[in-house]
């Protein structure tokens, strides 16, 4: 057993994989996840966030309704060295682009209902949780978040990040309108 220092949420998740795998790290409604389906999903995804051009220090978006795969996500952004960016699902179009434009998030993982809100070219590259968008708020690919999730594809390197490294940026709702 290979116990990492718990500076990083990927840290914490690998230790708490390899002391209890199959015990029970999320409950969605009647769905019941182990931290090794945590662990595996969030690696497949992680996989598919390098592959799409995701380096170290880049932000992630996540624009989804809390479920199990919004918390895959958080840490498939983690492992990939990312920050992630969790997008209320109530905010509009307008406050997407402006969260987007103001911390450089080129990649987002969302609703595909939220997604088909967007504004032209918001992001360039997606992944979508339901059936696919009719959006040009995506001026590039659009890839199956499901279809990632269950690949079964590891993380082609493991990025060092450490307590010092940025992990997440929050956005609240402001009274202008914008966060």
């Amino acid at each position: 057993m290979s116990v990492h220092p718990e500076f990083t949420l990927h840290d914490l998740l690998h230790n708490s994989a390899e002391r209890y795998p199959d015990k029970a790290a999320i409950v969605d409604g009647g769905s019941e996840h182990t931290y090794e389906d945590l662990s595996r999903q969030s690696g497949a995804l992680s996989a598919a966030l390098q592959d799409s051009g995701v380096e170290k220090g880049d932000r992630v978006g996540i624009y989804m309704e809390k479920s199990w795969e919004a918390i895959v996500a958080m840490l498939a952004a983690s492992r990939a060295g990312a920050a992630f960016v969790n997008l209320n699902p109530m905010f509009k179009p307008p406050q997407v682009r402006y969260v987007t434009e103001d911390c450089d998030i080129r990649v987002m993982i969302g609703d595909s209902e939220k997604l088909a809100e967007l504004e032209q070219k918001t992001v360039e590259r997606a992944f979508y949780r339901g059936d696919p968008p009719d959006s040009s708020g995506v001026s590039g690919e659009l890839t199956d978040l499901d279809e990632a999730l269950q690949s079964g594809d590891s993380p082609r390197e493991v990025r060092q990040v450490s307590e010092v490294d940025l992990g997440t940026i929050l956005y609240t709702s402001g009274p202008t309108g914008m966060p």
